[in-house]
């Protein structure tokens, strides 16, 4: 029983990460944004998607940049697979997604 530990604990994970990496990221266009996170993917309208900004999660050591979409509905959904990470200042790649996402929604408004 004991051998089954490490399968479990890597195994499991391990082909989570096998099968989903490869749909990692977000894709759009004129319809609106697709997100495909770790575990689920969802898709948005431009209707639904209010504005798109950055959003500063801190943390004890550094701090994440993340694509946030602020909902026509209230809420937000921030797109964690495409944080970025430093210790200050905007991570200028989030920074650079977030207002090609932002020009796109515009765009299509």
């Amino acid at each position: 029983m004991e051998h089954l530990i490490p399968v479990l604990i890597l195994g499991v994970p391990g082909a989570v990460l096998t099968f989903r990496a490869p749909v990692f990221g977000v894709s759009y266009g004129s319809a609106g944004v697709k997100y495909s996170g770790l575990l689920r993917a969802r898709s948005y309208a431009w209707a639904d998607i209010r504005e798109v900004r950055v959003a500063v999660l801190e943390g004890t050591v550094y701090s994440s940049d993340v694509p946030e979409l602020v909902l026509a509905s209230g809420g937000t959904d921030q797109l964690h697979m495409l944080a970025g990470h430093g210790s200050g200042g905007t991570n200028r790649r989030v920074k650079r997604l977030v207002a090609e996402l932002e020009a796109a929604r515009a765009a299509a408004s």
